[in-house]
């Protein structure tokens, strides 16, 4: 997905994801915001937040408490479903409600 794509489809959007990190599988809800902010909340109901950036066609975060601000790079691609898939394993399906990027 190039730079482009990935800022009118992805950011600004809130997102149901799952995914295996660290043989640990997580679930919950993230928001990309315009001004460059992540918002995490888990299933678990753990919160958290950090920073976004578009470089190359990958989406780059780093999470200040899940990651320990280590910043992860990954490609996002779309399926015609509607739902996005990262090259590190995630799933991000689009959610209606604007709740997430509200908070925090």
């Amino acid at each position: 997905m190039s730079d482009r794509a990935l800022r009118s489809e992805i950011i600004h959007r809130v997102f149901d994801y799952a995914g295996v990190e660290d043989e640990n599988v997580l679930r919950g809800a993230l928001a990309y915001r315009r001004d460059g902010t992540v918002l995490i909340l888990t299933e678990g109901g753990f919160r958290d937040s950090g920073t976004w950036r578009i470089a190359g066609g990958e989406l780059c975060t780093r999470i200040v408490a899940l990651r320990g601000g280590e910043e992860v790079c990954f490609l996002v691609g779309s399926r015609a479903d509607g739902v996005y898939v990262t090259s590190h394993g995630f799933v991000l399906r689009p959610r209606d409600d604007r709740a997430v990027q509200q908070e925090g």
